[in-house]
């Protein structure tokens, strides 16, 4: 996922006071990882690798329509 859409979630779960709330628990699942939501980590290659393929095959599947492939990554 793009910074930006990590710091739109960082801010959702503050606003809601998720990360303060100890009957949360705040993961973040992609592909075969799971680990804590911390939108400063950065991602790992495979993530950024499977994210670009992902927008490169949206991208394809959509004749190049930006909205498409660039807000269906996002979701």
């Amino acid at each position: 996922m793009p910074q930006a859409v990590m710091d739109n979630i960082d801010r959702a779960y503050r606003s809601l006071r998720l990360l303060d709330d100890p009957d949360c628990e705040l993961l973040l699942i992609d592909g075969q990882q799971v680990r804590t939501f911390d939108a400063t980590l950065p991602q790992t290659d495979d993530v950024v690798g499977r994210n670009r393929l992902d927008i490169l095959m949206t991208g394809h599947r959509t004749a190049a329509d930006a909205r498409p492939t660039f807000c269906n990554a996002c979701n």
